[in-house]
């Protein structure tokens, strides 16, 4: 059953795959609307720089994979030299061992070290929101049959790349895309118009499943059943009003960060509003006064932050 609330807005989301809103300029007095999101990942003190005798894994992001070089190691010391060769930010993670890297931008490296590893299997991980679901998982094999460079293993099998080899990886990952994958996004949304000159849209917050190449699918966190969020348009003058129905399993809002808003419409939970909770429905109300850019950010749960 669904409750409508109104003039206050909620924050909560505790999200794992993707979704958000944007906003740009689109001509001169004409206002748009669309969504994406991102997560942050703290650093942890546990990354350290290489550590002397330990063997050496290269590690390699792109969009979704993590490329261990070499996938075996022998127990001991291990010094991760991790490379984004991505398009966007990712981390390197060894979940079971509280050690993380920050975020890493694009054509940036960083350096973990992980101490007195034994034998067994070491899951690694991209924590940035979604990557893992993407396909961004990995398995280190730590084994005495393993040889480090340390014992006379050859430094091409244990830990170098060549730049052809690079190369030809970064040519077959851009060669994937654009993908044809079922789905779609940022379809421009339309609106009814109320007696009292509201131009009224209507958004639903709900996982569904999304198509990340072809033939693999995650749980995405979409708006109206798109990813990215379709995106609302409006001139300025116009007064809009959105109708946010939450159909997700846990509480959520709406913040138009850069739109000038009432506060009762800020969606800022559980200051400007209180969540709005699965299966309810909140209004938010403004008037489009200016050309803006907008950013929507999520402040109750802070692994998440929308854009």
């Amino acid at each position: 059953m669904t409750s409508e609330r109104s003039g206050m807005t909620t924050e909560s989301s505790w999200t794992k795959v993707v979704v958000g809103l944007m906003l740009s300029v689109m001509g001169l007095g004409t206002v748009a609307l669309g969504a994406i999101g991102v997560v942050a990942v703290a650093s942890n003190d546990g990354a350290s720089n290489g550590a002397t005798g330990a063997a050496r894994v290269e590690v390699h992001l792109t969009e979704f994979a993590v490329d261990l070089v070499p996938a075996s190691v022998p127990p001991g010391d291990v010094t991760f030299v991790v490379m984004n060769h991505g398009s966007v930010d990712h981390n390197f993670a060894i979940p079971s061992l509280g050690l993380r890297t920050p975020n890493i931008k694009p054509g940036e490296s960083a350096t973990l070290t992980a101490r007195d590893l034994s034998e067994g299997e070491v899951v690694v991980v991209c924590e940035v929101a979604g990557h893992e679901a993407a396909g961004m998982k990995s398995t280190l094999n730590v084994t005495g049959s393993a040889m480090s460079t340390e014992d006379g293993g050859s430094q091409s099998q244990m830990s170098s790349m060549s730049w052809q080899q690079m190369d030809a990886m970064m040519e077959a990952v851009a060669k994937k895309f654009p993908a044809k994958t079922s789905g779609t996004g940022n379809s421009e949304l339309g609106y009814t118009t109320t007696s009292d000159g509201y131009k009224v849209f209507d958004l639903v917050a709900k996982v569904i499943q999304w198509e990340v190449e072809p033939g693999k699918f995650v749980d995405g966190w979409s708006y109206n059943g798109q990813i990215p969020a379709p995106i609302i348009r409006v001139n300025i003058g116009d007064k809009v009003r959105i109708n946010l129905k939450n159909e997700l399993s846990e509480s959520t809002s709406l913040h138009l960060h850069g739109i000038r808003v009432p506060n009762a419409s800020d969606g800022v939970d559980p200051y400007t509003q209180a969540p709005i909770k699965p299966g309810e429905t909140f209004t938010y109300e403004f008037v489009a006064r200016e050309p803006s850019w907008l950013t929507v950010t999520v402040t109750l749960n802070p692994r998440w932050s929308w854009c």
